[in-house]
């Protein structure tokens, strides 16, 4: 008798392949949260008040054009009508999640001539002071950045970006503000960012 005989084979299963998606935290376009960031839209988006002594004027407060602009055509200009100590604000209101690290920025320039008067800068996000500056230590005229990083706190999602100008000693156009910006950095958790 003749056995026939079968040969077995085995096959080796694999597991599927898997990849991990990476995902990352989308800014909106140019990363930037601040609407009309440069005034050129007019005053729009941008809230303002006052404090102190001394009053603004309201026919010299507002837009700044052409030349006199940090970029673009429009700049913001905040004009005194006494030589009292005063605080003028100019502020948005923008949403950005808690928990990430943001790089916040924006440029002012002193009007008033050298040495006529005393005008303090003050940039806050979220309630923290991201930087300062006097005029005095400022060559008048002159465009500079206020600028810092910090992270937002936990809690609401609504955050404001203020810039504080207060001024003692000189009646007239006192600064310029312009080019504003909050950009995120790195999303909760240390998220990276979207490229663009």
């Amino acid at each position: 008798m003749v056995l026939s005989s079968k040969t077995s084979s085995s096959t080796t299963s694999r597991p599927a392949s898997s990849t991990t998606a990476t995902t990352c935290f989308a800014t909106p376009t140019g990363n930037n949260y601040i609407t009309n960031p440069g005034f050129e839209q007019g005053s729009s988006s941008w809230s303002t008040s006052t404090s102190g002594w001394g009053t603004w004027s309201a026919s010299g407060t507002g837009l700044f054009t052409t030349d006199n602009a940090h970029s673009g055509t429009s700049a913001y200009r905040g004009t005194t009508d006494s030589i009292w100590l005063t605080t003028y604000t100019l502020y948005q209101t923008v949403t950005v999640p808690c928990g990430a690290k943001v790089s916040v920025s924006a440029w002012a320039r002193s009007l008033a001539p050298k040495y006529s008067g005393l005008a303090a800068f003050t940039l806050t996000f979220d309630g923290w002071v991201v930087d300062a500056a006097l005029s005095t230590s400022k060559e008048s005229g002159a465009w500079f950045q206020l600028s810092g990083s910090t992270m937002t706190s936990s809690g609401s999602t609504s955050r404001v970006l203020r810039l504080d100008v207060t001024t003692v000693g000189y009646k007239g156009a006192v600064f310029a503000a312009d080019d504003f910006k909050v950009a995120v950095v790195a999303g909760p958790g240390g998220q990276q960012v979207c490229s663009s």
